[in-house]
């Protein structure tokens, strides 16, 4: 049986963001910092971003993201730089995009193991989890990038077969018809887009389709 940490991970982003970006589950990381994507795959998001040519995201001079905690470094003195930048880097990651998840809390294979493990699906498509996805969708927010099979599977409420197949896919008007029913929501667009942990394997096409949400987004 898994066990899920207590601390919950809410959204992260402004009431004005344009996009809504939905992973699976957080990890260590973001239980710790209470951010989504704030570790390994929020620098797979940042890269992305910058790699895209996105003009926010290339804001201020390109620096090595912290994957860690403060406190998981030997030398966290030498780290402070880094730290900065990435905290500058996401609150102006707020302004455009609302990041949040599948799950809000951080599922692991027992209470003393530091591992990620996928959340338990039936967890994933509980009344009280939908209703509070239901609420992190803002009005304004009308992209939806959906990072993952878990992600998939709280938007439509069933499976997603072979997801890796199906990553950088657009959604038809009766897939984003079945998510706005779904959240009450009013995206116009979206994509499936593969959980971001493997957004480094997509080195190219994920910054494509990133292109592509910019410039109906931002």
């Amino acid at each position: 049986m898994l066990y899920y940490d207590q601390r919950i991970v809410p959204v992260h982003g402004d009431a004005n963001a344009t996009v809504f970006l939905i992973n699976e589950a957080p990890g260590p990381c973001e239980a710790y910092e209470g951010i989504p994507l704030v570790g390994t795959q929020g620098g797979n998001l940042y890269r992305a971003l910058r790699k895209a040519g996105i003009g926010w995201a290339n804001q201020f001079d390109n620096f090595a993201w912290p994957s860690k905690t403060m406190k998981d470094y030997k030398s966290p003195d030498k780290m402070q730089n880094r730290f900065e930048l990435r905290e500058k880097f996401l609150a102006l990651r707020a302004k455009y995009i609302a990041c949040s998840n599948a799950f809000p809390r951080w599922p692991r294979p027992d209470k003393d193991s530091n591992d990620w493990v996928a959340p338990e699906c039936k967890e994933v498509l509980r009344k009280s989890n939908i209703a509070r996805l239901r609420k992190e969708i803002l009005p304004n927010h009308r992209v939806i990038l959906v990072c993952g099979a878990h992600a998939w599977l709280a938007c439509f409420g069933e499976s997603l077969s072979r997801p890796a197949r199906k990553e950088r896919r657009r959604f038809n008007k009766e897939e984003l018809d079945k998510i706005n029913k779904r959240f009450s929501s009013k995206f116009s667009d979206g994509w499936y887009m593969g959980h971001t942990r493997r957004w480094s394997l997509n080195a190219d096409s994920t910054p494509r389709v990133l292109k592509k949400v910019a410039r109906i987004a931002w």
